[in-house]
């Protein structure tokens, strides 16, 4: 779920002066315990969530996370 999350979703946030989320507890859930088991499986998952959503689509998302506003980009529109 993590590595899903992080393929489809979470990314770090900014605004004019930097980074906004500069701690776990801003960055993600705040209200939940990080179990730290999930990084293993990032490659590999965001690997193949980007191949099924090229075989499906014909787009190449090479950006993460992949949003439906990438998709469109990548895309060319």
């Amino acid at each position: 779920m993590q590595s899903l999350s992080q393929t489809l979703e979470e990314a770090v946030t900014f605004d004019r002066d930097g980074v906004t989320s500069v701690d776990w507890d801003t960055y993600d859930r705040p209200r939940l315990w990080s179990l730290g088991v999930g990084e293993a499986t990032q490659g590999p998952t965001a690997a193949a969530v980007a191949n099924a959503v090229a075989v499906a689509t014909g787009i190449r998302v090479r950006t993460l996370p992949m949003t439906p506003e990438r998709l469109r980009v990548s895309a060319g529109g």
